[in-house]
């Protein structure tokens, strides 16, 4: 006996999540939350200045780098829709993460405009990891499924 709001359960895996796009989706839910954080602990202070005052569990912030934080994972979580576009934002996450903590080991003094400390390069270098994970993890549940593309 069929009813019209019979629901379809997933029996193929083409139908569930890519390992990169939860991946994605659990980074972004982190740098979402971590962006909301820094704002309660920074409020409305100077936009770009350095203050080790500014601090989450040993990772200094200000709302510049909230902003960024905030932007990084809304662009996480919307990398779940599809497995290239978690791919991309992997790309992208090796990219900016990595210019992040390298301009954290660079910067000091009144050039650290984004108020970046020990604990920051070590979280955007660990993301930096996990971006290159994500645009290389497989698509299908096998290298023989990744192999022939995404479906």
């Amino acid at each position: 006996m069929t009813t019209p709001f019979q629901i379809d359960r997933l029996t193929s895996h083409q139908d569930q999540p890519s390992s990169g796009q939860l991946t994605a989706a659990v980074v972004g839910s982190f740098y979402l939350v971590l962006g909301l954080f820094g704002f309660m602990v920074t409020g409305s202070s100077s936009f770009t200045g350095f203050d080790p005052q500014h601090n989450i569990a040993g990772m200094t912030v200000n709302p510049l780098q909230n902003v960024l934080h905030l932007l990084i994972g809304g662009v996480g979580i919307g990398a779940y829709v599809g497995p290239s576009v978690a791919r991309l934002y992997g790309v992208g996450l090796f990219v900016v993460c990595g210019a992040l903590c390298v301009i954290g080991l660079i910067a000091g003094g009144d050039a650290n405009f984004l108020n970046l400390d020990q604990g920051a390069n070590a979280v955007h270098g660990l993301t930096a990891v996990l971006g290159a994970l994500i645009a290389v993890l497989p698509v299908g549940r096998n290298r023989a499924d990744s192999a022939q593309g995404e479906r």
